[in-house]
């Protein structure tokens, strides 16, 4: 049976303790159990779907970060952050059809 759709506790969980490890896919024998103690993983995530899962969201976040240097190009230094970072989620929808799904992802690279 089919685990259900991650939730955004387990997204960040996978984002934190991937930094954590220093973003090095060779140590998955570590990331795992720290990720299953930080989210006591009651669907068995285990590492083909975390490493999946981790993939869909590094892809969908530079994506979005791609639009908002698209945007500060066009636009020019008169938007702020916050402007930019609203027209980005605008342009993402047209493009993508959905709204950007890693907002909390994006906050703990933001600054």
């Amino acid at each position: 049976m089919r685990a259900p759709n991650y939730i955004l506790k387990e997204d960040l969980a996978l984002v934190t303790t991937y930094i954590n490890f220093g973003g090095n896919g060779k140590l998955w024998g570590k990331i795992i159990p720290y990720f299953n103690e930080k989210t006591k993983n009651p669907y068995n995530r285990n590492q083909r779907r975390l490493e999946n899962r981790l993939l869909v969201i590094k892809k969908e976040t530079c994506n979005f970060v791609s639009l908002i240097g698209k945007v500060y190009r066009k636009k020019g230094n008169g938007w702020s952050p916050e402007d930019l970072t609203h027209q980005a989620r605008i342009e993402y929808t047209r493009i993508y059809r959905k709204a950007f799904p890693h907002e909390e992802v994006y906050k703990l690279f933001k600054y």
